[in-house]
């Protein structure tokens, strides 16, 4: 049985009606308040997806900028191409790509952003230097990962739900990206200034919720795995499409602190460090910038994830391609 997900026509699909839930739309809007897009700049959008953020950038640079998305799925490349930018947008174009082998020239672009998709990755090293690569001096990366042990959901046998969610994890090269994606920052010279969270909570079953999304993704992927059976799946899961109000509970956490544009980690930025490697669910978003004689790196956090800005100071020579 393959470990990863599938992201076929009925997956992307299904991801394409869970992203335009009010959770996410919320969460897309966080990312692009973090990244502070300008008229002009050039966008990339690493792992696209069903392309909202990338049509939502593409307002944000307007005509005189662009914005690319790549993705490995030619489903999901086939539900982005559909997307229409509003008047007045820069030009949007996707095509296949991987975050491990973006298929650009050196210095591209102005910012990079890659959400939930460096979770999905065994070689999250090689991820960053390609980044790093595409980017131009001042550019900015941002990064948007989840924890998933931060996730709590009410069941009425919470054993089960713990081994649903156990094969759930599963699905993605590493599940607990968060606790150790400052660290892969530091050793690849960037220096973390920020990092906040954004809780993801929907406490009454609603279908037009991301956990309501989240159900469907599950229950097509966790029979099988780990002695988790469809009728496991199945018994978690209708309490809640049963329940109203109070009796349903599911959240996904994050936080963080105010970006400080300094050289260093603030005394609050490394509780908030603790934090993120204590706590039991968070997504994980960041941005990162590089700036003539100083490459800044940041990484925030969103919905139920922290968020991390980061910054790194040149004053040794830049890392080569892939010596991460």
């Amino acid at each position: 049985m393959s470990r990863a997900m599938q992201f076929d026509e009925a997956t992307s699909r299904r991801i394409e009606a869970t992203y335009g839930t009010p959770d996410v739309v919320e969460q897309r809007r966080i990312v692009r308040a973090a990244l502070g897009l300008k008229p002009g700049q050039d966008v990339l959008d690493t792992g696209s997806g069903p392309g909202f953020l990338a049509s939502e950038m593409a307002e944000a640079v307007g005509p005189g900028g662009s914005v690319r998305g790549i993705d490995p799925s030619d489903a999901m490349l086939s539900l982005a191409r559909r997307r229409r930018p509003a008047a007045g947008a820069a030009p949007v174009e996707f095509g296949p790509g991987q975050a491990t082998g973006i298929p650009f020239p050196d210095r591209a672009f102005d910012v990079v952003a890659s959400t939930q998709v460096y979770e999905y990755l065994e070689d999250m090293p090689a991820a960053l230097a390609e980044a790093y690569r595409v980017l131009r001096p001042a550019g900015q990366l941002l990064v948007l990962d989840t924890d998933w042990e931060s996730i709590v959901w009410r069941s009425s046998d919470a054993d089960r739900m713990r081994r649903v969610l156990a094969a759930w994890d599963e699905h993605l090269a590493d599940p607990h990206l968060p606790r150790r994606l400052t660290g892969l920052l530091t050793e690849a010279g960037f220096t973390v200034t920020h990092r906040s969270v954004i809780p993801l909570f929907n406490a009454g079953y609603d279908p037009r919720t991301y956990s309501a999304g989240l159900i469907g993704f599950i229950a097509a992927f966790v029979p099988g795995r780990s002695g988790v059976t469809a009728a496991d799946v199945d018994a978690c899961a209708q309490p809640g499409r049963q329940a109203s109000g109070s009796s349903w509970w599911r959240t996904l956490s994050a936080f963080g602190q105010p970006d400080r544009d300094v050289g260093g980690l603030q005394g609050s930025v490394h509780r908030t460090s603790q934090v993120l490697r204590h706590r039991v669910g968070v997504q994980l978003f960041g941005e990162a910038s590089r700036e003539r004689g100083q490459h800044p790196f940041g990484v925030i956090p969103g919905p139920v994830e922290p968020v991390i800005r980061a910054r790194w100071w040149t004053g040794s020579p830049r890392p080569a391609t892939g010596a991460y």
